[in-house]
């Protein structure tokens, strides 16, 4: 087995429980290793402490896979797998999840760098399974990791059918040199509509096609928050805008919880066929006018939108920060969707602001709300925050595995100041927007 060793004074944040070691903090390098082999991480002085999976062709060169040195086991058997699928899901249950859809894995959090998988629950009782092989580390050893899937799931749940896909088209592949793939798949075969619960809303969805891995399982403590302030406001015929609605999970989760307090909703989103996913999921709820639009809201704001108020807006974009080079981009452009979402708020209304960007910071997620409201020409107060859900943990020494950011601003009712001038805004703020 090849070993790679680190430099004497680079050794100190990976021996202190961080997962990764970047390339500039090794010594010397065993030989160039294969993308995802399996090797030695030894300290400056020789010593072994930990084996994980090599990438001579990424910054992050080294991804722990184990740190337990006398551990035997290697990614090529089964049981490796099957060992981290185990610990994986009885931490699921132990925080009252897999009754229907949750997260099994969630990469270096469970010990699989670069590898998520989604456990489905479908109406008929099946068991959908979709990964996404991100990293190098998992897509080496994709074959046998793809039989621990089926012989695992297969144990767990032994009277329900179970479809696997392993898809492999993430953006991410392209950071660690690989080639966006066609999927893996095991076991029965994946419908391209798929009727899925969650939270025991049904949402019908196409898990090998649709985004990451066909829905988000991230923001089910969110939905129900929104949920919740909504019921507490007691406010009947609640209008609600949904922006970047994907296949309408949200208000579809609202219209289920809040049955009767709903009047209006219209869902905007630049892709066709998943509004046609959310007019199925949305249905036609008994005194709900259901609207869709198709808009890329990053590119036009159709006057319609400038001229409307609703009750609730929820603003949850795609990732607007995919690189740190795009930084100062990105977050231009979550200043200006987050101005746009609060100017159709009306007095006293809700709107739910989210980010998904790891590489946006909590500290900068709230620094483009601040300027977003003062451009906005409103004024808005938190009311409650939210993060990715327990089945997406994490580790006190990984925080970059947090990366959901979703903020509950009310606007403050009979204030609003005139807006600014472009040329002439003050930042209050030394960062560039």
């Amino acid at each position: 087995m090849k070993q790679w060793r680190l430099k004497a004074k680079e050794e100190r944040r990976f021996i202190n429980g961080h997962p990764w070691v970047f390339s500039n903090e090794l010594q010397n390098v065993d030989g160039i290793a294969a993308s995802g082999e399996w090797i030695e991480l030894c300290r400056a002085s020789g010593e072994v402490v930990a084996r994980g999976f090599a990438n001579s062709h990424s910054l992050i060169a080294f991804r722990e896979g184990s740190r337990d040195v006398a551990d035997t086991l290697q990614p090529t058997d089964q049981k490796f797998w099957r060992k981290k699928l185990k610990i994986a899901f009885q931490n699921r249950q132990a925080m009252g999840l897999g009754n229907d859809s949750f997260r099994w894995l969630f990469g270096e959090a469970d010990g699989t760098p670069g590898l998520i998988l989604d456990a489905y629950l479908t109406t008929s009782g099946r068991r959908v399974l979709v990964g996404q092989l991100q990293a190098a580390a998992a897509d080496h050893f994709s074959t046998t990791l793809l039989e621990a899937i089926e012989n695992e799931s297969t144990a767990l749940w032994p009277n329900s059918e179970v479809a696997i896909v392993l898809r492999r088209d993430s953006n991410a592949r392209e950071r660690e040199g690989l080639e966006k793939l066609e999927p893996l798949k095991a076991g029965a075969s994946i419908q391209e509509k798929e009727q899925l619960i969650v939270s025991g809303v049904v949402i019908e969805c196409d898990p090998a096609a649709g985004q990451k891995t066909g829905l988000f399982l991230d923001h089910q403590a969110n939905r129900e928050t929104l949920g919740r302030l909504i019921s507490a406001r007691g406010q009947k015929e609640v209008t609600v805008l949904d922006l970047f609605s994907y296949v309408g999970q949200w208000t579809a989760h609202l219209i289920k919880n809040n049955q009767g307090s709903l009047s209006n909703v219209m869902l905007c989103d630049s892709s066709s066929s998943a509004l046609a996913f959310a007019r199925g999921n949305l249905g036609t709820p008994d005194g709900v006018k259901v609207e869709t639009q198709t808009l890329d809201l990053l590119a036009d704001w159709p006057d319609y939108l400038k001229t409307r108020k609703f009750d609730i807006v929820i603003c949850d974009p795609p990732a607007l920060i995919k690189s740190r080079k795009h930084h100062t981009v990105g977050m231009q452009a979550y200043v200006q969707v987050f101005r746009r979402a609060m100017q159709c708020v009306r007095d006293d209304g809700l709107l739910v602001a989210s980010s998904c960007s790891q590489l946006l910071s909590q500290e900068d997620f709230d620094l483009a709300l601040a300027k977003a409201e003062r451009r906005s020409g409103g004024r808005f107060a938190t009311v409650a925050v939210g993060s990715q859900g327990a089945d997406h943990p994490v580790p006190v020494r990984f925080p970059e595995a947090r990366y959901l950011k979703c903020a509950y601003l009310s606007r403050v009712g009979s204030f609003t100041v005139a807006e600014v001038p472009a040329a002439s805004r003050q930042t209050g703020s030394t960062r560039t927007s």
